[in-house]
């Protein structure tokens, strides 16, 4: 997803050569075009969803459902490292942290176009959440 904006498209005789946006990976293939599109919507559009929504989601609902077994010995045992660290009551803080990093990262990949500056703003913005 990360795409940098090109020369802007002028009138003749100054005509740009490489209108458009391209791949900061890649500067020769165009963004959504060829096996950028195809690797955009077929793994990345799916796998953000998975990423952004459903993990921190699941991690909640799981939590919450089990709120009740917290404590004993053998719940603990296996998925203790998602709420040892915090108060029963907040057993679910773990995915607040997820969500906050995955809007961290998003804010570093889809910022590029931004520049540094905006990029600092947003970032701080979201750890100020």
């Amino acid at each position: 997803f990360a795409c940098v904006p090109l020369d802007k498209a002028t009138s003749e005789p100054n005509c740009a050569a490489a209108v458009g946006r391209y791949w900061v990976l890649d500067m020769s293939q165009q963004c959504f075009e060829g096996y950028h599109a195809a690797w955009a919507f077929a793994l990345g559009i799916p796998m953000l969803f998975v990423l952004a929504v459903a993990l921190p989601l699941g991690m909640s609902l799981f939590l919450w459902h089990n709120r009740h077994q917290l404590t004993m010995p053998r719940f603990s045992r296996h998925y203790g490292f998602l709420y040892r660290q915090y108060r029963p009551s907040c057993c679910y803080w773990e995915a607040v942290v997820v969500l906050q990093t995955l809007l961290l990262v998003a804010a570093g990949v889809f910022g590029v176009t931004l520049g540094p500056y905006y990029q600092a703003i947003i970032m701080n913005a979201v750890l100020a959440l």
